[in-house]
């Protein structure tokens, strides 16, 4: 229960055409945006994030735990719609008895053409970085889950090999 949430939600006055949640683990918002949603008679979308790619199998690495708990799984299976990450998260769910023509794949991802205006010779100059220098640029939280331990291990790698490429996290 999360008492701000509930207090806006009981005096709102704007009209909902679809709610939805993300990031299964905030399940006190998660659940409370799903019961409103109920309450209002209107569309709950879910968008779980559930980290099921992180191993061979979806749901086996440890950090899945943390987001693939039973009740977790059941307010996703139960939303009108879901929003899967990744093909694994789709797969996850169907074996869990989610219906197919109500998850829609959305991978995350950036778009390089709204991200065109920056100034790449302006960095490199104020961090001393050549114009011909190879950069590798990690953008995530620096943990062992977001990929961070691999990079390091595959820009060990590049440098033993001779590479002269920079890394940028």
């Amino acid at each position: 229960n999360v008492p701000a949430m509930d207090r806006w939600l009981r005096n709102a006055t704007e009209q909902f055409d679809v709610v939805m949640a993300t990031t299964i683990t905030l399940e006190g918002v998660f659940k409370r945006a799903q019961l409103f949603a109920h309450e209002q008679n209107i569309p709950f979308v879910a968008y779980p994030l559930s980290h099921l790619g992180a191993a061979g199998n979806p749901g086996e690495a440890p950090i899945s735990r943390f987001y693939t708990m039973p009740h977790q799984q059941q307010m996703v299976i139960q939303a009108d719609g879901m929003i899967a990450n990744n093909p694994a998260e789709i797969e996850f769910y169907l074996m869990r008895g989610k219906d197919e023509s109500r998850i829609v794949l959305s991978p995350p991802a950036l778009d390089f053409g709204a991200l065109s205006s920056g100034d790449g010779n302006r960095w490199r100059t104020e961090h001393g970085v050549p114009a011909d220098t190879p950069l590798v640029v990690a953008i995530s939280a620096l943990t062992k889950h977001k990929g961070t331990l691999q990079t390091l291990a595959a820009m060990r790698q590049l440098w033993q090999s001779g590479s002269d490429a920079k890394l940028v996290l």
